[in-house]
C-alpha cells in the first residue's frame, strides 16, 4: 500500500530568514520544483537544474556577514543533545540551537523543537513534498579524503570513492553511528521502499561538501571528491527512471528547516541526520534508513 502521512500534506517548504526576506543564487548545481498549491491541480515535478536559495538576512550587507560565520563549528545534534561544549548562544545567538536553549535545558525535546522551527519566520521554497523524498548524505568528514587518516582508508591508495569502496566512507565504532556514508550497495532497499511509494516520483540530495569535524580537514578547499560522491547518488537514481538533483547546501539551521519539512526522508550518518528523522517522525512522515543486502 502506498504510505499515506498521517497529517495533512506540507506544501511549502520554508527556510529562516530573520528579520526581513533576500533571495540569492548559489552555485551552478541547483534544481528548480514547482509547488503544487492543493486546489491548482496534480502534483508537479522537477523540471530544471536552477534553483535559488533563500538567504538567511533582511539585505545584502547582512548576508554578506552572515556569509563570513564558521558554521563548520556549529553543531545541531550535539547542541540539541546539550553535549558539554557544544556551540550555542555564544557563537551563534540568532541560531535554532541558541533558541532551543532559551526555552528548555532538556536535552533531545523534539516538541520543544518543533515548535521552535514552527515559531520562526521562514520562506517559502517552491518543492513539491508530497512527490518528493529527501536523501542526506554526510559527505565532507563522512567520506576518506585522499590524505586522511590511515584508520580511514584502511591502506586503499590512490583517488577515494565511497560510492564503490566502503572502505572510503568513514566508520566509527565508538559513536552510536558508527557508518557517516554508504556506499551504492547500503542504497539498494531504499530505491526497494521508494518503488512502494507510488506517490515520491523524485527525490533531492543534500550534503554539505565544506563539513569536516573530526580533525584538521586534509582536503585544503579540494571538494572533487564529495562532488563526485554526491553526483553518483544520483546518478543511481536516475538510472532507475526516477528524477534526482542534488541540492546546494544553505547555513545548518537552513538545511535542517528544510530537511525536517519531509514527508519521505532517507536517513544519512552523524547525529544531525538522526535528529532531522526524530523530527519529520514526530510529525507524521516516514524515513528510511540505508542498510546492506
Amino acid at each position: 500500500m502506498p504510505f499515506t502521512p498521517r497529517r495533512i500534506a506540507v506544501y511549502r517548504i520554508t527556510i529562516f530568514l530573520g528579520t526581513a526576506l533576500a533571495l540569492t543564487t548559489v552555485t551552478p548545481r541547483h534544481l528548480d520544483m514547482h509547488l503544487t498549491h492543493p486546489h491548482s491541480g496534480p502534483p508537479s515535478h522537477i523540471s530544471t537544474a536552477t534553483m535559488t536559495r533563500a538567504a538567511l538576512a533582511g539585505d545584502q550587507g547582512a548576508h554578506e556577514s552572515n556569509q563570513k560565520i564558521d558554521w563548520n563549528i556549529y553543531r545541531i545534534g550535539d547542541g540539541i543533545a546539550r553535549y558539554p561544549g557544544a556551540p550555542g548562544c555564544e557563537q551563534f545567538p540568532q541560531s535554532i540551537v541558541c533558541e532551543y536553549e532559551h526555552v528548555t535545558n532538556a536535552p533531545n525535546d523534539i516538541d520543544v523543537l518543533i515548535r521552535v522551527l514552527e515559531s520562526r519566520r521562514w520562506h517559502s521554497y517552491q518543492i513539491d513534498v508530497r512527490s518528493t523524498a529527501f536523501i542526506h548524505v554526510r559527505v565532507g568528514d563522512g567520506l576518506c579524503a585522499e590524505n586522511d587518516d590511515v584508520m580511514c582508508r584502511k591502506g586503499r591508495t590512490g583517488v577515494p570513492d565511497c560510492w564503490i569502496h566502503d572502505s572510503d566512507c568513514w566508520y566509527d565504532v565508538g559513536t552510536s553511528t558508527k557508518q557517516y556514508a554508504y556506499s551504492k550497495e547500503w542504497y539498494s532497499n531504499v530505491l526497494q521502499e521508494l518503488d512502494l511509494l507510488t506517490d515520491i516520483s523524485g527525490v533531492v540530495i543534500l550534503g554539505d561538501v565544506r563539513h569536516w569535524t573530526r580533525s584538521l580537514d586534509p582536503r585544503q578547499g579540494d571538494y572533487r571528491v564529495d562532488e563526485a560522491y554526491l553526483e553518483s547518488i544520483a546518478s543511481f537514481f536516475r538510472s532507475q527512471h526516477r528524477t534526482a538533483m542534488v541540492m546546494s547546501t544553505g547555513t545548518p539551521d537552513q538545511d535542517f528547516a528544510l530537511l525536517c519539512s519531509s514527508q519521505v526522508f532517507v536517513q544519512g550518518g552523524g547525529g544531525y541526520s538522526a535528529l532531522v528523522s526524530k523530527i519529520v517522525r514526530a510529525r507524521g512522515g516516514l524515513v528510511l534508513y540505508p542498510k546492506l543486502p
